[in-house]
C-alpha cells in the first residue's frame, strides 16, 4: 500500500522510461498520481503506457532546448502540472587531464542545462496557472555531496545541480513551490549493473555503512515524500539516499 495520496495531481518525469525514473513513474502511479512521462525512447514510453493506459508520455530529446520547448509548451497550455521530477541525467568518467571536451559539454548540457531549460517551462506555467503548493524533486548523486574517483565533470555538474536546487528554493518560494533534491548513492538498475562489475561493487559496497546498493524504490519513495505535502515546510535541501556513504 502507498504511502501517499495524490489525489490525481499530476506528476512530470523526465527520463521516466528506465531505472530510477521508471521506479518514480511506477511509484507515483500507485500513489493515485496522474503520470506525465518524458523520455526520448519511444520504446519505453509505449511500455509505459501500456503498464498505465491513464500515463501520458511525451517522446522529448531533451537537448534540442528549442524541441523541448515547443513540445512541452503545447502541453502545458493544456495540462496543469503540480510536480516536477527532473530525473534525466547522464555521467562520462574520466580522471583530470583525460576529460574530452564532448564529455563535459554533454555532461552539462543534459544535467544542469537541459534541466533548467524544463524547470523555467514547467515553473512558468505552475505560476501562470497559480498552483497551489506545486513542488520540485531534482535527482542529484552523492558525486555532488563528496569527491568520487574519475568522476570530474558527473561531480560537477551534480554539485551545481545541488546549489540550483537552493536557488529555485529561495526565488520560487512566495510562489508556494518548493524545490529540493535527493542524492543517490549507486541504485541496482540495469545502467549500474554494466558500470559495476562484481569486484569493483564489492570494494565499493564495504564503504558504504549500510553496507549495499540502494534499490530504485528507495529512491522513488524519497522523492515522492519530498513532493506531497507531507513535506510542506521542507525546501532547500538536499539530501542524501546513500546508506551512509557520505556521512563517513
Amino acid at each position: 500500500m502507498a504511502a501517499f495520496d495524490f489525489q490525481q495531481r499530476r506528476v512530470l518525469v523526465t527520463g521516466a522510461g528506465q531505472g530510477i525514473g521508471r521506479a518514480i513513474v511506477d511509484y507515483l502511479d500507485s500513489c493515485n498520481a496522474k503520470i506525465c512521462a518524458v523520455d526520448r525512447e519511444p520504446q519505453t514510453l509505449n511500455k509505459i503506457k501500456q503498464d498505465i493506459p491513464s500515463a501520458d508520455t511525451l517522446c522529448i530529446n531533451l537537448m534540442d532546448f528549442e524541441s523541448t520547448a515547443t513540445i512541452l509548451n503545447e502541453y502545458l497550455e493544456n495540462n496543469e502540472i503540480h510536480h516536477l521530477v527532473n530525473n534525466a541525467g547522464v555521467t562520462r568518467l574520466a580522471s583530470i587531464g583525460k576529460i574530452p571536451l564532448a564529455d563535459y559539454d554533454f555532461v552539462f548540457d543534459v544535467n544542469v542545462k537541459s534541466l533548467i531549460n524544463v524547470t523555467q517551462l514547467v515553473v512558468n506555467q505552475m505560476v501562470k496557472k497559480n498552483i497551489k503548493e506545486g513542488s520540485i524533486v531534482s535527482i542529484s548523486s552523492q558525486a555532488g555531496i563528496i569527491a568520487l574517483q574519475d568522476h570530474l565533470v558527473y561531480a560537477g555538474s551534480k554539485g551545481a545541480l545541488n546549489t540550483m536546487t537552493k536557488v529555485m528554493a529561495l526565488e520560487l518560494g512566495p510562489h508556494n513551490i518548493r524545490s529540493n533534491c535527493v542524492c543517490p548513492t549507486v541504485t541496482n538498475t540495469a545502467m549500474a549493473a554494466l558500470a559495476w562489475p562484481d569486484e569493483l561493487a564489492k570494494e565499493f559496497k564495504a564503504k558504504i555503512p549500510l553496507g549495499r546498493f540502494a534499490e530504485p524504490n528507495e529512491i522513488a519513495q524519497p522523492v515522492a515524500f519530498l513532493l506531497s505535502n507531507l513535506s510542506s515546510m521542507i525546501t532547500g535541501a538536499v539530501i542524501p539516499v546513500d546508506g551512509g556513504y557520505t556521512a563517513v
